[in-house]
């Protein structure tokens, strides 16, 4: 029922975010049918004299 879809899935939080840092494809969905996916990464940061810092944007929905 309906129109195929074709769309693809960014890592970002926002539609500015998605222009300005450039994310990952998450998933690729082309005609109604999965093409591509790619897990979500962490990013992590070093500088001396400071914390290690873990960062994920946004949360990531439970699967059911």
């Amino acid at each position: 029922v309906g129109k195929q879809a074709s769309l693809v899935v960014l890592d970002a939080a926002d539609p500015i975010d998605a222009l300005r840092l450039r994310p990952a494809r998450l998933a690729v969905i082309s005609k109604g049918k999965l093409v591509s996916t790619q897990p979500r990464a962490d990013a992590t940061m070093n500088l001396p004299g400071r914390p290690t810092i873990k960062n994920r944007r946004h949360p990531i929905p439970q699967s059911r």
